[in-house]
């Protein structure tokens, strides 16, 4: 789908994140809070956004609130942001994006399926995602 790792990544995260919008509007006519917040990363805060609710950015539409990830993951890569390093793994730098534990049950399923989705491992420097 994605040729870039850093696209393969932010596309992983919304997986992660169980962002599916067949499946939400299956379930429910108002969708997931990511659906109805047009987040598909669940982002907390982020230049892009046009409000928040509930401790979480609302976006335009759902393009908005991908590339909201692709920002946030070069922030992590290219140094720009005071929680992760560029030198961190992905592990590290997954585990700060959706508030897990590393080792928790909750990150090993979340980094099981980052990795398996952009082919990315765990233990790659998060900088690695800027290269092809």
């Amino acid at each position: 789908m994605f040729k870039t790792k850093i696209f393969k990544v932010a596309y992983a995260i919304v997986m992660a994140e169980g962002w599916d919008p067949g499946a939400t509007i299956v379930a429910s006519s108002l969708g997931t809070r990511s659906w109805r917040n047009h987040n598909p990363g669940n982002i907390r805060l982020s230049i892009f956004q046009s409000g928040q609710k509930d401790g979480f950015a609302i976006f335009d539409n759902d393009i908005v609130g991908f590339f909201a990830i692709i920002h946030q993951l070069t922030l992590y890569a290219a140094g720009g942001s005071a929680n992760v390093k560029p030198t961190d793994s992905l592990g590290f730098a997954m585990a700060k994006y959706s508030g897990t534990t590393i080792g928790s049950p909750q990150w090993n399923t979340y980094i099981a399926i980052v990795e398996k989705i952009s082919g990315v491992s765990r233990n790659d420097q998060i900088k690695s995602i800027l290269q092809n």
